[in-house]
C-alpha cells in the first residue's frame, strides 16, 4: 500500500510540474500544440494511474470500521505527506482518508482522536464547500456539538481542536449577532487562562480571531443596511481584537492567518469603536500593504492583495464616494493586486492566497462599473486557469458565429428578448447583439474563479463532493456580476448550464427570462467547445464536431433548442464551425500560452 501512495504522490508532482512550465515562447504554434497534446496524453495516463490506486489502496478501507496499526499509520503518513507537501490542495482526498480514520476512532472509541477527525474531516469538507454560496453551505462542524459536555475530559490536543471546530461554526450560516454571542461566549468561558498554560493559544486565536471577522462583517451589513449597531457588538468586537493585539507576537505562525490580518482586525474594530477615524484607519491599512523582502510568497499576498482589498472596501464605504476621485486612488491598488497575480504560479498558490483573491474578486465585483469589471475578471481568471480562458473566448467567438448565421436564417427566433424587441429591434441592433453574446461567452465561467482549487485538479478523478460543488459555479457567477452586470449577461451566466426545457442540469430553481434564446446559443457553444478539447481537459479525450452533431439531434427540443440544432445541421453553419476549430481555436490557444 505504501509504495501505491508514494507512486499517487509522484504523479501529483510529475503533472504540477508540467503544469508550470513557461519555456513556450520560442515554440511555433504547431510545436506548442504538440507539447500541449503530449503533456495532455501523459496527464491522462498519470490520472488513470491514480484513480486505479485509489480504487486498489483507499476504497478497501472504506468499508472497513477497524483500522490494523499498521493501515492507520499508512493514512496517517498520506496524510502528512498531502498536508505539508501540497499546502492541503487535494481536499477532497484529505477528506476521505480523515473519514476513514473518524469511522477507526468512533469504533474504537477514541475521544480525543474522534474531535481531532472531526475537526479535519469538517475543515476539509468546508474547503470544498466553500465554493458554494453560504445558504447552501452544510458541513460537520456542527458534529461537536455532541461533545459539548465532554470538553473538560479531552485532552489540551482535544481541547484545541473542539475549539476550532467551534469557532468556525460561523463560517457556515449567514452571519447573526446571537450565533456570534453564543461561540464567542464559550470561547472565552473555554480559554481558562493565559496564552500557551492551558488551551494552546493558536487554538484560541483561531477560534476568535474567525469570529472578529464575522463580526466586523455583521457590524458592515447593518451599516449597508442602515441599521444601527448594537453597542455590545461592537464593544465585543474591540475587547478580543484588542486582546488578540496585546498578545500579538504569542501568536503561532503555522497555518494561522498571518500578523496583517490580525492588525486589520485590530485596526477595523477601533475605527467601529470611534477610536481612530477613518483617514488614521486607512493610513494604517495602507501601511499593511507594505512588503518587506524577508517575506514569503504567502505573506506578500496578504499584503498586496488582501490589505489592499480591504483598503478599496473601507474608502469606497466610508471615506469617498465621488466617482472621478474613486477611479483615480483605486486604480494603481487594482493595478498592483493584477501585477502580483500575473507573477505567480498556478501550483504555487496556497489556501490562504486563493482566499484573499477571492475576497479582492468580491470587491472589485461589488464596487467597479461592469465596463472596467469585466476585462478586470476575465484578466484574473486567465491567470489563474489559461484553460478556462481558452474555453471561454473560444465559446465567445462560436456564439458569434452561431448568432450571425441565426439572425440571417430565423432572426424571428429572437423575438421578445432584452426588453421585448420585435423583428424592427432585432434587425436594427444587429451588431449590438453580436457584441453582447461576445460578452457572455467570456464572463459566462467567471464562477469557477472560485472553483479553481478544483477544477485544475487532473492528477485523479474528481470526488462527487468536487464535482457538486463545481456545480455552483453558475450561481457563484451570477452572484459576483447581479446588479453591476446587464440582465442578459447575468442571466446567460446563471442559466448556461440549465436544460432548453428545464427538466435537468442546474441551477434548478429557474426563474423565466426574455434571453432564452441568446441563453440557448450559448449552452450549445459551450458544450461544443467543451467537447472538442482535449488540451484543458485531459481527463476526457476530445470527440470530433459530426460526434457532436448526433448527440446534439438526440438532444433536440430537450436539452438543446430544437431551432439551434437544425442550424447546426446546416452545412453552412457546420462548415464555418469546423474552420473555428481547426484554426481559429489553435490561434487562441497559442496567444493564450505565449502572450500572457
Amino acid at each position: 500500500m505504501q509504495t501505491r501512495i508514494d507512486k499517487y504522490l509522484e504523479n501529483l508532482n510529475r503533472i504540477v510540474a508540467l503544469d508550470d512550465r513557461t519555456d513556450y515562447k520560442n515554440l511555433s504554434i504547431d510545436e506548442l500544440l504538440e507539447v500541449l497534446y503530449q503533456n495532455a496524453l501523459l496527464k491522462n495516463q498519470l490520472a488513470n494511474e491514480n484513480n486505479q490506486i485509489i480504487r486498489e489502496a483507499i476504497m478497501p478501507l472504506e468499508v472497513k470500521d477497524d483500522l490494523t496499526e499498521k493501515e492507520r499509520k499508512i493514512i496517517e503518513e498520506f496524510i502528512y505527506m498531502l498536508q505539508t507537501g501540497y499546502e492541503s490542495k487535494d481536499n477532497g482526498m484529505l477528506f476521505r482518508l480523515y473519514q476513514i480514520l473518524l469511522r477507526d476512532a468512533l469504533t474504537k472509541n477514541e475521544l480525543n482522536q474522534i474531535i481531532k477527525c472531526l475537526y479535519y474531516c469538517s475543515f476539509y469538507d468546508f474547503q470544498i464547500q466553500s465554493m458554494h454560496p453560504r445558504r447552501y453551505r452544510s458541513t460537520t462542524f456542527f458534529s461537536v456539538e455532541k461533545y459539548k459536555d465532554s470538553y473538560d475530559s479531552l485532552s489540551l490536543e482535544g481541547k484545541s481542536f473542539f475549539l476550532r471546530c467551534y469557532g468556525n461554526q460561523t463560517l457556515m450560516d449567514d452571519y447573526s449577532l446571537p450565533k456570534f454571542k453564543v461561540i464567542l461566549d464559550f470561547v472565552k468561558m473555554k480559554k481558562e487562562t493565559e496564552p500557551n498554560e492551558s488551551i494552546p493559544y493558536d487554538a484560541y486565536i483561531v477560534s476568535i480571531e474567525k469570529n472578529i471577522c464575522n463580526g466586523l462583517e455583521i457590524i458592515r451589513s447593518y451599516v449597508d443596511q442602515g441599521i444601527e449597531v448594537p453597542k455590545e457588538l461592537k464593544e465585543g468586537i474591540y475587547e478580543v481584537a484588542t486582546h488578540l493585539y496585546e498578545n500579538l507576537d504569542s501568536i503561532a505562525k503555522t497555518s494561522l492567518p498571518i500578523r496583517q490580518v490580525y492588525l486589520y482586525s485590530y485596526y477595523a474594530a477601533c475605527f467601529h469603536n470611534d477610536k481612530i477615524t477613518i483617514d488614521e484607519f486607512l493610513q494604517k491599512l495602507d501601511e499593511l500593504t507594505q512588503v518587506e523582502q524577508t517575506y514569503t510568497l504567502s505573506e506578500k499576498s496578504t499584503c498586496i492583495i488582501k490589505m489592499n482589498s480591504v483598503y478599496i472596501l473601507y474608502y469606497m464605504k466610508y471615506k469617498e464616494k465621488d466617482e472621478s476621485k474613486l477611479k483615480k486612488e483605486l486604480k494603481d491598488r487594482m493595478d498592483m493586486i493584477l501585477t502580483f497575480i500575473k507573477t505567480i504560479k498556478a501550483s504555487e498558490y496556497t489556501r490562504n492566497m486563493n482566499s484573499d483573491l477571492i475576497s479582492f474578486i468580491q470587491i472589485a465585483s461589488k464596487f467597479y462599473p461592469y465596463e472596467e469589471l469585466e476585462p478586470l475578471l476575465i484578466q484574473a481568471t486567465a491567470k489563474r486557469h489559461t484553460p478556462t480562458a481558452i474555453h471561454s473566448q473560444s465559446v465567445a467567438e462560436l456564439c458569434r458565429i452561431v448568432l450571425e448565421y441565426m439572425l440571417d436564417t430565423k432572426p424571428e427566433f429572437f423575438l421578445g428578448i432584452l426588453d421585448g424587441y420585435n423583428l424592427s429591434d432585432i434587425l436594427i441592433h444587429r451588431e449590438d447583439l453580436m457584441k453582447l453574446i461576445y460578452r457572455m461567452g467570456m464572463v459566462h465561467d467567471i464562477g469557477k474563479y472560485y472553483c479553481i482549487p478544483y477544477i485544475s485538479i487532473n492528477y485523479r478523478r474528481l470526488e462527487d463532493a468536487e464535482f457538486e460543488a463545481i456545480k455552483f459555479h453558475p450561481v457563484l457567477g451570477f452572484d459576483m456580476l447581479n446588479g453591476n452586470f446587464p440582465k442578459a449577461i447575468c442571466d446567460a451566466v446563471l442559466y448556461h448550464h440549465l436544460w432548453h426545457d428545464n427538466t435537468k442540469g442546474y441551477p434548478t430553481d429557474y426563474q423565466h427570462t426574455n434571453n432564452l434564446p441568446l441563453i440557448d446559443i450559448l449552452s450549445a457553444c459551450d458544450t461544443i467547445d467543451a467537447a472538442v478539447d482535449f488540451l484543458g481537459r485531459s481527463y476526457v479525450m476530445s470527440k470530433t464536431l459530426s460526434e457532436l452533431l448526433v448527440e446534439f439531434n438526440s438532444y433536440k427540443g430537450t436539452r438543446y433548442s430544437k431551432e439551434i440544432v437544425e442550424a447546426l445541421n446546416s452545412e453552412v453553419l457546420s462548415s464555418k464551425i469546423e474552420s473555428f476549430l481547426k484554426n481559429r481555436r489553435k490561434q487562441i490557444v497559442y496567444q493564450a500560452f505565449i502572450l500572457e
